[in-house]
């Protein structure tokens, strides 16, 4: 019951334009790669600050900070075909962005969908297609939905 309820809900927001605005500091100079660490091989060598803006007027300021490590775009291989490979620089600020967000929950108030929604936005923001960054986000939001229902650590 629950699924058909977050699929409906995804069906539904699927051309709705996006009530959320993403601003971050440039990640080119921040994000390093460790080629020695196959898990997380992202790391920021300096601080990133984004600001979420809700319609409703809301506002969420993170800052990501110099020991945060990441796996970047987690993209099964087989998928590949569709979503191009996983380390492709437009995927590169949405993956971080969101991966600091699942680590950080109280950030965003426990907020799964906000989390996947702001990974759409800044993919939309950084060339990814809207329909691509749909279908990203919905199986981003699916994934962790299924991760989550145990634990209660997001809403």
């Amino acid at each position: 019951m629950m699924i058909k309820k977050t699929l409906k809900t995804c069906l539904k927001n699927f051309l709705k334009p996006t009530d959320i605005e993403v601003n971050y500091t440039d990640f080119a100079p921040a994000v390093g790669f460790n080629y020695r660490n196959k898990k997380k091989p992202y790391y920021l060598m300096r601080h990133v600050i984004v600001i979420v803006r809700l319609e409703a007027g809301r506002r969420y300021y993170l800052k990501l900070k110099e020991d945060f490590v990441s796996d970047g775009c987690t993209i099964p291989r087989f998928l590949w075909t569709i979503f191009a490979c996983p380390h492709t620089p437009e995927y590169l600020p949405a993956s971080l962005i969101h991966d600091w967000l699942l680590c950080h929950p109280q950030a965003i108030d426990r907020d799964r969908k906000l989390a996947s929604r702001i990974f759409k936005q800044i993919l939309i923001k950084e060339g990814v297609s809207k329909s691509k960054a749909q279908l990203m986000y919905w199986i981003v939001d699916i994934v962790q939905w299924l991760r989550n229902f145990k634990t209660g650590k997001w809403r």
